[in-house]
């Protein structure tokens, strides 16, 4: 074969993981990467918007730090969210994928508001905070026991455990609130006369002993994994069960253990919802705080100091999104006028009657409310936006379960999967299944990371191109775009009408502005980026493009549309390989010319 057939083509970008980082380092990027952030989101600010990015930063600022109420807000559900990422640290750091961490607050809050009622009157206070501290983490420790148990004596897959068990949890927590609450419409405030169960107000604050809690857990918790010998134990675990058990550590305790503290301080936040924040239970007491501090722990990398710095941003920002909505809300009545005169104008050189967009108005208005509302609990919750869209994509969920569960262990399943053909498929038909299996993921790679590469630096340079013609909605113009360009063939055209018909309520000129834009970017991004970036990694001719295309997406919708491309390069390669061989068997090369065309 001719050497440039049998080159190799380099990718266009390479990353790869810095070894011997010093910890300065480490600061000076992290510290860098905000500076950065920063920057970009202040060109955003005043291109779009015309403000003072310094201004807006203030407000920002001033809106959570200068307002003492808001402040002692946001630490209060600081308190509650790192509480539930310093509970999930030590069995992430044991390579225990804990997702159950709203079950177990649930179940930890539902006996702590059950010994509130039934004994609230009968015990001395003190008695009483400590008969629902115990009852609390007993019941979240026996929460997280089940299925750690389970992983232990027969592997069983903690992931789905876990989740599985956060709705019964909810399922427990629905029934007893049914009873609890006997003939009410609904349980309401617990203890409202007699407030037995309650923090006491400190500071002004009745969740000043949640914050308490929770700093004096934070360096127990550090203690705990850095300097002891349990700790120990679980980072040899979650390095390596076979070198635990060489190393004489019995990894079934250390397992179980580690989940019954895990289990027991979500139990204890629980508690302290109940009784420092809601002074009530209900199936959304958890506000979707179990799923979201597993995005803050990782991102922390389990460490419970950073725990602290990784969500007080995550409260920290938040709020701003709800005003970002409110701003666009108030500024859509505007842009509807301007459409309203462009179409009366329009029609009036023609001598039609105009077109009425106040319907149109209503439900953009209605579409955004719903949307602002959203944010605006989600403010005030601290992310309980994310239980909202984990709760509407189950599906989406175990999906990425699956996904990390199954990459965490590809190495192990891949000799099982080879394992198995092996025994139960002949042998030629076990090269033939790990062949068809081996391009599958090959072709499919290619094209999934070819295609994101792809979309993200067109969304990027065409929110960089808006940005410098100073039109509006700069950043979502780009992230429409950049989304859009995932999808074969019809991606460009959907890319371009949507931002176009969002400009045009704004004003008709920045629409044609960049609809002639996106038509050199196409030109530039067709010809120079997506050669280089996909390149022919799929092989595929144009007709099977869109022939894919067209019978995917009649018969599996969007789905169908973008993963139809690398199905059919699988089949047409499969395909022009048997052509390939059966034309060798019938029509021999001779050698000679075998040797020529090499």
């Amino acid at each position: 074969m001719s050497q440039s057939s049998t080159a190799v083509r380099e990718p266009l970008l390479r990353i790869a993981k810095r070894e011997g980082t010093t910890m300065p380092q480490k600061i000076a990027v992290r510290a860098i990467a905000i500076l950065l952030a920063l920057v970009v989101d202040a060109l955003f600010i005043y291109f779009v918007t015309g403000l003072n990015p310094l201004a807006v930063y203030g407000v920002m600022w001033g809106g959570t730090f200068a307002n003492m109420t808001r402040f002692s807000w946001m630490l209060r559900d600081l308190s509650i969210l790192l509480c539930v990422g310093i509970a999930l640290a030590p069995a992430f750091k044991m390579r225990f994928w804990n997702c159950g961490g709203e079950g177990q607050i649930l179940i930890g809050g539902l006996i702590a508001a059950l010994v509130m009622v039934y004994q609230g009157n009968n015990l001395p206070t003190p008695v009483l905070f400590a008969a629902m501290t115990i009852g609390s983490m007993a019941a979240g420790a026996l929460w997280g026991f089940v299925p750690a148990w389970f992983k232990s004596r027969w592997g069983t897959n903690e992931t789905l455990f876990t989740l599985m068990m956060n709705y019964v949890a909810t399922s427990i927590v629905a029934c007893m609130t049914n009873i609890m609450r006997g003939q009410a419409s609904s349980l309401g405030t617990l203890n409202k006369a007699t407030k037995a169960g309650w923090f006491p107000i400190i500071m002004g604050q009745r969740y000043t002993i949640n914050i308490i809690v929770v700093i004096v857990l934070t360096f127990a918790m550090y203690a705990y994994l850095k300097f002891s010998k349990q700790g120990y134990e679980i980072s040899v675990v979650g390095e390596s069960e076979n070198t635990a058990r060489y190393a004489g550590i019995n990894v079934r305790r250390v397992t179980v253990r580690t989940m019954l503290i895990s289990g027991a301080v979500c139990g204890l936040c629980g508690f302290l919802i109940v009784a420092g924040k809601d002074q009530t239970i209900a199936t959304t007491s958890a506000g979707g705080r179990g799923f979201t501090a597993i995005i803050v722990a990782w991102l922390a990398r389990l460490n419970p100091f950073v725990i602290v710095v990784v969500t007080a941003l995550f409260s920290f920002v938040l709020p701003q999104v709800a005003d970002s909505i409110r701003l666009f809300v108030s500024s859509l009545s505007g842009y509807m006028a301007n459409l309203q005169a462009l179409a009366d104008e329009v029609f009036a050189l023609f001598d039609r009657e105009g077109v009425d967009f106040s319907s149109l108005n209503e439900y953009l208005r209605r579409v955004l409310e719903g949307v602002l509302n959203t944010a605006t609990n989600a403010a005030s919750h601290v992310l309980v936006i994310t239980s909202g869209v984990i709760s509407m994509g189950v599906t989406l969920v175990l999906a990425i379960v699956f996904s990390v569960y199954m990459l965490s262990g590809r190495e192990k399943l891949l000799s099982q999967c080879r394992r198995v053909m092996r025994a139960y498929l002949p042998g030629s038909w076990a090269d033939r299944v790990q062949s068809v299996v081996q391009l599958s993921a090959d072709t499919f790679t290619n094209f999934v990371s070819g295609q994101l590469t792809e979309a993200c630096i067109l969304g990027v340079l065409c929110a960089l191109g808006m940005l410098f013609i100073q039109s509006d909605y700069a950043a979502l113009v780009g992230v429409i775009v950049g989304t859009t360009a995932l999808i074969p063939v019809m991606g460009a055209y959907i890319g371009a009408v949507l931002p176009a018909f969002l400009l045009l309520m704004v004003d008709p000129w920045r629409a044609l502005a960049f609809l002639v834009f996106l038509g050199i970017l196409q030109q530039i991004e067709g010809n120079v980026i997506y050669p280089r970036v996909v390149g022919t990694s799929i092989g595929l001719p144009g007709i099977w493009v869109l022939a894919a295309v067209t019978v995917g997406g009649g018969l599996f919708g969007l789905l169908g549309v973008l993963l139809s491309v690398p199905a059919a390069s699988v089949l047409y390669t499969l395909l022009k390989r048997d052509v390939h061989r059966r034309l060798e068997e019938k029509m021999p090369v001779p050698e000679q010319a075998e040797e020529g065309t090499e």
